[in-house]
């Protein structure tokens, strides 16, 4: 079983203290992107077939702007749909609530798994708890 993981967020400092904490406790691998554009240039079908799980940080501050993940989201539903639909986590300190209706908003279905930040061992329970891919 693949025991790597796709991390996109903003924030340095909770890139590595995920990719810390998942090498850490769970026994997992790490790849980390800050930027929304340097996601989405990276998923291919070789590249998520590769993947345990993905985990996307709804707000993604760029530049001087704020935007979100929804499009790497809908990316990985156009390019491998099962695995968008079993192992991608939103993590946010949003509630579950607000992010269900601004995916709604614009038509992209809401990935699989909510994770509050701040949650670590919510986030690798659920990792490990996925079923071994075949």
């Amino acid at each position: 079983m693949s025991n790597l993981v796709f991390f996109v967020d903003d924030s340095a400092r909770d890139r590595e203290e995920v990719a810390l904490n998942l090498r850490e406790y769970a026994d997992m691998d790490t790849v980390t992107v800050e930027l929304p554009g340097e996601a989405i240039a990276m998923l291919t079908v070789d590249f998520i077939a590769r993947l345990h799980a993905v985990i996307l940080d709804y707000q993604l501050d760029a530049l001087d702007h704020a935007i979100n993940s929804r499009p790497i989201y809908a990316k990985l539903l156009e390019l491998a749909p099962e695995f968008a639909k079993l192992r991608v986590a939103l993590r946010s300190s949003n509630s579950e609530e607000f992010l269900r209706r601004r995916f709604a908003e614009v038509g992209v279905p809401f990935p699989p798994k909510y994770l509050g930040k701040g949650k670590l061992m919510g986030m690798i329970d659920w990792l490990t708890g996925l079923p071994a891919e075949e």
